[in-house]
């Protein structure tokens, strides 16, 4: 499952908005969804191969637009699958080919190899892609001087893309696997640390992986427990074994059950958390009256005191008419930052702090071409 932050939910085969459930009217999984409400994943297209001692249904990525399904298709190879999707429509993935599994961006109609849009000379190896940011960047793990690596892709003005290295990742893919980053390139997953001194079971934890350290988040009670989603504040969600599986949130150091959150009268138990978004909302699954169902918990909190980004005309003496205000700043370092392209980002040389607490900025005669705000935090 996933949110987004304007509380959109994708589920199994379904989105939920404004409070009605919506299908996808096909035979799949959707993976993410952005602020349109267009959605990527993977489809059983009705195919079934022949693998030697079991035959196999065949899957394609996706994408869903205003109720029309797109099929993504492969490199000539049986399989593919849709990772991320932004908001400008770029979907990453992984497509089957000939000579083995490679990543893709689509974009404007177009399926393109990642691999070719990267220098060859750069000596990696792109095995998963996992995020497309809604400024074209894009997280994944590769391989990189005989260790795993998650990258980062930068776009360039010719098409092409620069790669960062955000740090080795300790351990095998069979030990250390993450599979949800946030936009700073912080993911989530598990870890197997062994074997644990409860009953002889495997030590299996979720993890945090951020700027290159680890953090292991502990438990409910029993071993195992995995990360299954993350936001940009470092919140963690997803399941922990206890009596028995239940969901759980990771904020601050702190691991909290959050049937414990939730008025022990609801009949819930909620089993699993699958996403978090930046306000706070967290989706997932549990149990009422016996019967599976997903679940969208609200923070209860006062909305008025969250972080917000907002745009709205100014006084009619401002050149392009636009004041772009920021309230509520949390904790940490703020920049403010404006783009033409959403490729391109250029940080606002003054800010001026308001009595009320917010930034106002004319966006008059030198910010003629921007056409994009965001506000990068760092907590």
């Amino acid at each position: 499952m996933a949110v987004t932050e304007d509380g959109q939910v994708l589920g199994n085969g379904w989105i939920w908005r404004n409070g009605v459930r919506v299908s996808l009217g096909l035979k799949g999984s959707g993976t993410a969804i952005n602020r349109k409400g267009h959605v990527v994943g993977s489809y059983l297209t009705g195919e079934w191969y022949n693998a030697g001692l079991a035959i196999v249904p065949v899957q394609h990525a996706f994408v869903w637009q205003d109720e029309k399904m797109t099929d993504l298709g492969t490199f000539g190879g049986l399989n593919s699958y849709a990772s991320s999707i932004n908001n400008s429509d770029q979907v990453v993935g992984v497509a089957d080919s000939s000579q083995g599994r490679q990543t893709f961006l689509w974009q404007n109609g177009v399926k393109t190899p990642l691999a070719s849009l990267v220098s060859a000379t750069s000596g990696w190896k792109l095995e998963s892609v996992n995020r497309i940011l809604d400024d074209g960047r894009v997280l994944g793990i590769g391989s990189f001087q005989n260790g795993r690596h998650i990258y980062q892709l930068t776009p360039q003005p010719d098409g092409f893309y620069t790669v960062t290295d955000l740090g080795q990742l300790t351990g095998t893919e069979s030990t250390l696997s993450l599979s949800k980053f946030n936009d700073l390139g912080w993911a989530t997953g598990l870890s197997d640390f062994g074997w644990s001194n409860v009953g002889g079971m495997a030590d299996i934890q979720a993890v945090l992986w951020k700027a290159g350290t680890m953090t292991a988040l502990g438990n409910l009670g029993s071993p195992a427990s995995y990360g299954l989603g993350l936001n940009n504040r470092g919140d963690v969600v997803g399941e922990s074994n206890s009596q028995s599986y239940r969901a759980f949130l990771w904020r601050g150091g702190m691991i909290y059950d959050l049937n414990s959150q939730i008025p022990s009268d609801s009949g819930w138990v909620l089993v699993d958390a699958d996403a978090i978004n930046d306000a706070g909302q967290i989706v997932g699954h549990g149990m009422i009256e016996g019967v599976h169902r997903a679940f969208l918990l609200d923070p209860t909190d006062d909305l008025s005191k969250r972080f917000r980004l907002t745009l709205r005309p100014a006084p009619i003496s401002t050149e392009r008419g636009l004041h772009l205000e920021v309230g509520n700043v949390p904790a940490g370092q703020i920049t403010l930052e404006a783009s033409s392209d959403l490729g391109h980002w250029t940080a606002f040389a003054t800010t001026n702090l308001n009595t009320n607490g917010t930034w106002t900025i004319a966006v008059d005669g030198a910010e003629k071409s921007v056409l994009f705000f965001r506000a990068i935090v760092k907590p």
